[in-house]
């Protein structure tokens, strides 16, 4: 069984693994982009992507190495041991970033009480500046919400890194299966609530490669499902809690999309876009009439 590789420079510990499971020819590849591209593998080998979807990804992008990354892919797939270690280096990777300099957040997080972060993914981005004020804001409690088999390896193998406290916690569930959990001060959807059903991202992955669009027929379809998700957000919610949503715009699927999802529930603050694809929703709770 291979071990993961001691020492300070995590990406020549990746590219050794790499070499020493009999791919140098990829040692190349992975030296330009190791965090992204060892992602990549490994949201593919435990199908995260579909395999239709990251042979196409091979095949568009990385032709010359085709044979190899595909044959690393199906490697990784079928060991336990390889998966466990790319866990570790993508988390070691992350943790990295969450102990590195504070980014500004686009919006106000609450001074103590429950912050739930849907879709929490790999911690990147805004899920993990979340992560960071929870480390040194004792008084808030974190709860980052994600079914996904990657996150399940890869966010408490993160929070052991950072030496997280009982402040932050992960549960391995879907929002919708979500118990025991009220009074909210925030929830936030940090670039997830375009792909949060199995509709929509797989619409995604197609709209990749040109041969699909989010328009409003896909939305449609898709509304009972969101507003079942946004019932659910109001009912944990507390009194004054808001919801966040910062996302990417993509077709039809767009601030005033959103605005008009949450809208029967929840009082818009505001809405804005951050640059010219991306967008924040943010809204407060109403109290329904008894």
């Amino acid at each position: 069984m291979l071990k993961m590789v001691g020492g300070t420079n995590i990406t020549r510990r990746v590219i050794r693994f790499i070499i020493d499971l009999g791919f140098s020819e990829l040692a190349d590849l992975f030296e330009k982009q190791p965090f992204s591209l060892l992602r990549f593998v490994f949201r593919s080998a435990i199908g995260e992507f579909p395999e239709y979807y990251w042979r196409r990804v091979i095949y568009d992008i990385f032709p010359n190495f085709r044979w190899e990354l595909e044959k690393l892919i199906k490697l990784v797939e079928k060991r336990n041991d390889l998966r466990a270690i790319i866990a570790d280096f993508i988390a070691e990777h992350i943790a990295s970033t969450i102990r590195g300099p504070s980014t500004k957040l686009p919006f106000k997080l609450p001074n103590e009480g429950l912050i739930v972060d849907v879709g929490s993914g790999y911690l990147t981005g805004l899920s993990g500046d979340i992560v960071k004020y929870a480390l040194w804001k004792g008084e808030i409690i974190v709860y980052l919400i994600d079914n996904g088999l990657g996150p399940s390896m890869v966010i408490p193998r993160v929070l052991k890194r950072i030496g997280a406290s009982k402040n932050i916690v992960f549960m391995h569930v879907d929002i919708e299966s979500v118990s025991s959990v009220d009074d909210a001060q925030l929830i936030t959807f940090l670039h997830t609530l375009h792909e949060i059903t199995n509709r929509l991202f797989e619409t995604e992955l197609m709209r990749s490669f040109g041969e699909a669009k989010m328009d409003w027929n896909i939305l449609a379809k898709e509304l009972p499902k969101l507003r079942t998700i946004i019932n659910k957000i109001h009912s944990i919610l507390g009194d004054h809690g808001r919801i966040v949503v910062v996302d990417k715009k993509i077709d039809d699927y767009d601030a005033d999309f959103v605005g008009m999802l949450i809208n029967d529930l929840f009082d818009i603050i505001r809405t804005e876009y951050l640059d010219e694809r991306r967008f924040l929703v943010e809204a407060k709770k109403q109290r329904l009439a008894l």
